[in-house]
């Protein structure tokens, strides 16, 4: 999983999955925004629900769902084949945030006014910004425990 973050903004920006050889890219809202396939995959679409009707149900033989009864979560994606995406619905700082995806919880800072709201872990990665250079306060300071198969990187503001 790839997850793009950028300098001020407090959420994530974008998260690509990849599965059996097919790309996913869910956007901040919690939408799939992109789909390539390198194999021959027939997208089904949902056609009778009114709450996914016109979103992407399948890609091949992996299936994609949404919320449809939580009103915070209503139309984001719920799961990617077996890999579950959840999201914060009750605490203010994190409301309408991504909180975990498969088996990586996300974080936010809630106390330091400076990074307040922002991510500050996902998985075992964390993320930390500055708070005292002028020029470079509430920028990305630093992105440590990137792996092969979990990483976070920096867009371009």
């Amino acid at each position: 999983m790839n997850f793009k973050l950028s300098d001020f903004s407090p959420q994530i920006n974008s998260l690509e999955i990849t599965i059996a050889d097919i790309n996913i890219v869910i956007d901040k809202s919690g939408n799939v925004v992109t789909v390539n396939s390198t194999i021959r995959g027939e997208v089904d679409y949902w056609t009778y629900d009114s709450n996914k009707k016109g979103k992407i149900k399948s890609i091949g033989n992996i299936e994609i769902d949404y919320w449809t009864y939580d009103n915070d979560k209503k139309g984001k994606v719920k799961s990617i084949g077996n890999m579950g995406v959840d999201y914060w619905t009750y605490d203010s700082d994190k409301k309408g945030k991504i909180k975990s995806i498969g088996n990586s919880e996300v974080d936010y800072w809630t106390y330091d006014s400076d990074k307040k709201g922002k991510v500050k872990s996902i998985g075992n990665i964390e993320i930390d910004y500055w708070t005292y250079d002028s020029d470079k306060k509430g920028k990305i300071k630093s992105i440590t425990g990137n792996t092969p198969n979990l990483f976070v990187i920096r867009e371009q503001s």
